[in-house]
């Protein structure tokens, strides 16, 4: 029976294809799924991987901040240390300058100090053409009071004749000790007639003073002189 023989043939073939294509199908679905699988266990592997970076990485980051902190802790130690050593270092800078400019007596300006004040009223006075007076004055015989009371009350005299005539300037004048028992008053924007009448009043202050609160029987006058700037440069003349 040819015809059905054939027929039968060929219904076989196509049932074997037919299974043929669903093996073939199911280990390609077999595969691919093998082939996910792997791809999702490298993923995951990767995945882990760069969690333990990412982990490692904040270890360290951490670790940084501690150790900016650290250092942010020491350079501010560093600074204050730096910023006391300069602040000590300016005190005793300008420690040494008061004492390089200062009367150690008297508190007042020394003779360079104020020479170097009085030139800067000049310039001052010529450019503003304003008045600039001085008053110059010593103590009367002062060797006198060192002799008869001694030297500590020779000092305490000069103490309370720079206190007695610090008391009657305004802030803008300048009191100095020039020499041993000599004084310098700087009085800008003073007249020559104006600076005739303060030195007058200075010397009623100090011959009026009770000079006995410092030794019995102690008197102390002053003699002193007034100038005004007229075309001069600079002090001494």
């Amino acid at each position: 029976d040819i015809e059905n023989a054939y027929k039968s043939l060929t219904a076989f073939l196509e049932m074997h294809l037919s299974l043929d294509k669903q093996i073939m199908s199911d280990r390609n679905a077999e595969m691919q799924t093998r082939f996910n699988t792997d791809k999702v266990l490298d993923e995951n592997e990767n995945l882990l991987k760069a969690t333990t970076d990412k982990e490692l990485q904040l270890q360290i980051m951490q670790r940084n901040e501690s150790l900016q902190i650290v250092i942010i802790i020491l350079v501010a130690i560093i600074l204050i240390i730096v910023s006391v050593f300069a602040y000590k270092q300016l005190k005793r800078k300008r420690k040494y300058q008061n004492l390089a400019l200062t009367d150690e007596l008297t508190s007042l300006s020394n003779r360079r100090a104020i020479y170097s004040q009085s030139d800067n009223f000049i310039k001052h006075a010529k450019l503003s053409r304003q008045p600039f007076s001085i008053i110059l004055f010593d103590a009367d015989h002062f060797k006198q009071v060192n002799d008869k009371f001694g030297h500590d009350i020779g000092d305490k005299v000069l103490v309370k004749l720079a206190s007695l005539t610090m008391g009657m300037m305004r802030e803008t004048d300048v009191v100095g000790r020039v020499g041993g028992e000599e004084f310098l008053v700087l009085l800008p924007n003073i007249t020559h007639n104006t600076a005739m009448e303060i030195a007058q009043r200075l010397l009623d202050c100090i011959a009026n003073y009770d000079w006995s609160h410092i030794a019995p029987d102690l008197q102390q006058t002053v003699s002193a002189g007034v100038a005004s700037l007229e075309n001069e440069a600079e002090l001494s003349p």
